[in-house]
Formats: structure tokens, C-alpha cells, sequence
């Protein structure tokens, strides 16, 4: 969880290793939300028409830790404020106010829009009950049987 990519992959750029599966690949800047969108788009067409997969690596920064229970620790302070200067959230929305197509008002308007839609999915995810024990392993596997071997039956 704490290491760099570089330190735990042969291949550091990820993308690469789909070809060992004959797989379209494409690297992409994670913190420009247009070329994501784009490549996406390309994934999204080439798997309804083509039936095939891709594998698109969004080179970004992650900002937290891995989880609620990393502390996040082992990265400089100075590094993570140097990887929130380049928040995609916030270089599109300066993006759209210098194009004009977005101003101070709109922006906060999203910006309480979003928070709502954040806070109703936690709530739903609140007060949802747990799943069944017994279907921990649905879906796991593409063929039903294999997923009836899990279950022991």
C-alpha cells in the first residue's frame, strides 16, 4: 500500500502490461476530466461494437490515504500540496470560467449540488441493511456453477 509504483512494478506504467493479454491500452492524463472522458468514450465504443476490453491508466494524484485506516504517513507534506495544485476538480472548473461558460454562482451552485448527492448516498448506504451472508460469493465468478462450488453446494 505504501509503495510507488515504480518500487512495486517491473513495468511502472501500467498500461503496458495489457498487451501480455493482447488488450487495447492508452495512458492518460487522470487530472485533465476532458481526456478522460475521451478515452473513456474510445473504451466504451470499442467494447459495444467490438466486443473487446481496454485497460486505460488514469495517471493521477491520490490526495488521502488508501483508506480510513492509512494515516498516509510516508509521503512528504510538501509533496501532496505540490499534487493538489493539479486537483481536477478544480482546474476544469477554471477551465469552463475562463471559456465563460461557468461563473462564481454556478460553481457554488454544483459545489452544494454535489455535497447534497454525497450526503443522500451516505445516508441510503446508512440505512440500507447489510447484505446476507449467504450471498458473499454471487458474482464472483462469470459462470454460476463455479460461484455454487464457492458456497460449498
Amino acid at each position: 500500500m505504501a509503495l510507488r509504483v515504480e518500487q512495486g512494478s517491473a513495468v511502472s506504467e501500467l498500461y503496458r502490461k495489457a498487451c501480455a493479454y493482447d488488450m487495447r491500452s492508452e495512458r492518460v492524463d487522470g487530472n485533465d476530466v476532458l481526456a478522460v472522458r475521451d478515452a473513456m468514450r474510445t473504451a466504451a465504443k470499442i467494447a459495444r461494437e467490438q466486443h473487446e476490453p481496454s485497460l486505460i491508466e488514469a495517471v493521477s494524484y491520490r490526495f488521502r490515504g488508501h483508506s480510513v485506516v492509512d494515516p498516509d504517513r510516508y509521503r512528504d507534506q510538501e509533496e501532496v500540496q505540490r499534487g493538489r495544485e493539479h486537483d481536477p476538480i478544480s482546474a476544469f472548473a477554471a477551465r469552463l470560467m475562463a471559456a465563460g461558460l461557468l461563473d462564481e454562482n454556478g460553481k457554488h451552485e454544483i459545489e452544494e449540488q454535489a455535497q447534497q448527492d454525497v450526503d443522500a448516498a451516505v445516508s441510503f448506504a446508512d440505512e440500507s441493511p447489510d447484505p446476507a451472508v449467504e450471498g458473499l460469493f454471487d458474482y464472483i465468478y462469470a459462470n454460476p456453477s463455479d460461484n455454487a462450488l464457492e458456497k460449498g453446494q
